[in-house]
């Protein structure tokens, strides 16, 4: 789609800094302010479970580091070798340059599982009891993170003419494109982890302790991945070349995915 045909179509025209505030070196930015409510309320819910379970806050606070840590790691590890190990062989530093943006959600749920399985073993809580009471709480990043990389213009969709279609501004002039109609596949990700937040919530609204081990992270797992499996048919391709059946997000989603279905299978098995 080229910029000739963009005003025929009722769409947004998206070119807001990233930055809200500047002053010197300090910036207050839209995706940092995200970032920062994604722990706050990720944790709020990490901190009702772990009560719940009888631990007290020290147990629940020992994992706010850790969670905190595997997320940052893990997502810029799984986006230098993921997305551009080019860049990785070629300079094995490039992997600390996190000011120049790139963090993979797939790269942050394998820190994050790292992480609950550090925690499980100092804490002595099962692994798939931690991973449950931590399942809420993924699925609020997953949501405020996706709405963060709307604001940056980043992860966008593919050219489209649907009437909500999005020009991300900022996005074509940094890539020497024309402005393009794109599909807002950020906000397309951000609403389906609104819908896994809103059945896990309801699950364990219902069950409670009643639930069998697993069954959270399953629906999470399950949930999530096949969603995002789908959605990545909408994004704007990276790394794989869009002659490749599948693109590298959705590469990454099926293992999740099976591993989830899998968890909820063997419940399933267990009740028949």
């Amino acid at each position: 789609m080229n910029s000739s045909n963009i005003t025929s179509h009722p769409i947004w025209i998206h070119n807001l800094s990233p930055i809200i505030f500047e002053m010197g070196p300090l910036q207050l930015r839209y995706y940092g302010i995200l970032f920062s409510l994604t722990i706050l309320i990720g944790f709020y819910f990490w901190y009702k479970q772990v009560l719940r379970s009888g631990r007290d806050e020290n147990a629940a606070y020992a994992f706010l580091w850790m969670g905190v840590a595997g997320v940052v790691i893990g997502s810029r590890l799984g986006h230098v070798l993921f997305y551009e190990p080019g860049k990785f062989f070629q300079n094995p530093l490039h992997i600390l340059y996190v000011w120049k943006g790139g963090l993979a959600s797939h790269g942050a749920t394998i820190g994050i599982l790292i992480a609950l399985w550090i925690y499980s073993r100092k804490y002595k809580m099962a692994m798939l009891e931690t991973c449950d009471r931590f399942s809420m709480s993924v699925a609020v990043g997953a949501t405020l993170v996706r709405i963060g990389n709307f604001f940056n213009s980043e992860i966008v969709g593919r050219a489209t003419d649907v009437p909500w279609a999005v020009v991300f501004k900022r996005y074509d002039r940094m890539m020497g494109l024309p402005p393009t109609a794109r599909h807002p596949s950020q906000l397309y990700e951000a609403f389906m982890a609104i819908l896994i937040f809103i059945v896990l919530y309801i699950t364990d609204r219902k069950l409670g302790e009643e639930r069998p081990p697993g069954l959270m992270f399953g629906i999470f797992m399950a949930g999530y991945f096949t969603l995002r499996f789908f959605v990545e048919y909408f994004k704007e391709y990276q790394t794989l070349s869009s002659s490749f059946p599948f693109t590298m997000g959705q590469l990454l989603s099926i293992p999740f995915a099976a591993a989830g279905y899998i968890i909820l299978i063997r419940l399933y098995l267990k009740k028949i």
